[in-house]
């Protein structure tokens, strides 16, 4: 005697089979996971895993300065967007490739934008 039954749990179905054996006792079997269930759980795990590396790209990072308070990098680079915002006329979405190189002792960031030799210029700080 043998029994099919489906459960479905968190979108997964398997196949469950109840089968009686010569002494009378009812065993169950599970059918394996299919090719597409298995590589499913694969991207889950892939996708996790890129959220997690995604996270540590972008630390907080601080510039401490003689006299001065400290600054954070987003900071500078946002000063930089504006700047080159205004003296262009252009708009941030436009900005492909950003350079930003620090001169602490002349308390200025130099930029350069899109590799452009008029997308150059300081910004102090």
């Amino acid at each position: 005697m043998t029994e099919k039954k489906t459960d479905i749990t968190e979108s997964t179905a398997v196949e469950t089979e109840k089968k009686t054996t010569k002494t009378g006792r009812t065993r169950k079997t599970t059918a394996k996971k299919t090719t597409a269930e298995k590589t499913a759980s694969a991207e889950k795990k892939t996708t996790t895993r890129r959220k997690a590396a995604a996270k540590a790209e972008h630390p907080e990072i601080y510039l401490q300065l003689n006299d001065r308070a400290d600054i954070q990098t987003r900071d500078i680079v946002a000063a930089v967007k504006k700047d080159w915002c205004e003296k262009n006329g252009k708009e941030e979405k436009e900005i492909k490739t950003l350079q930003v190189y620090l001169k602490p002792f002349e308390y200025a960031a130099y930029y350069v934008i899109n590799g452009d030799v008029d997308g150059t210029g300081k910004v102090d700080l």
